[in-house]
């Protein structure tokens, strides 16, 4: 349901989408394509011990994060750890 063709910056923050926190990882963008689907994929290397419950990953608008107010976040989603 994006805009097509459209980019936004995404990250993955401490914290949880409803108690926000610092961005610790910045992603690659998700980018849509005509239809308005979205992907990102990006590899994180060195990372072993994600501490549940303390990690979001929330996509942004745009990619020029200074021209925004607030997070304007379109999309957010707490990480959850299954074993």
């Amino acid at each position: 349901g994006l805009t097509h063709k459209s980019v936004h910056a995404a990250q993955i923050h401490m914290g949880s989408c409803t108690e926000q926190g610092n961005v610790l990882y910045k992603l690659q963008p998700v980018v849509a394509d005509a239809s308005g689907k979205g992907v990102s994929k990006t590899t994180l290397a060195g990372v072993k011990n994600i501490p549940a419950g303390s990690w979001y990953v929330n996509v942004q608008l745009t990619t020029n994060i200074a021209s925004q107010t607030g997070r304007d976040s379109i999309a957010c989603g707490d990480i959850v750890l299954t074993h």
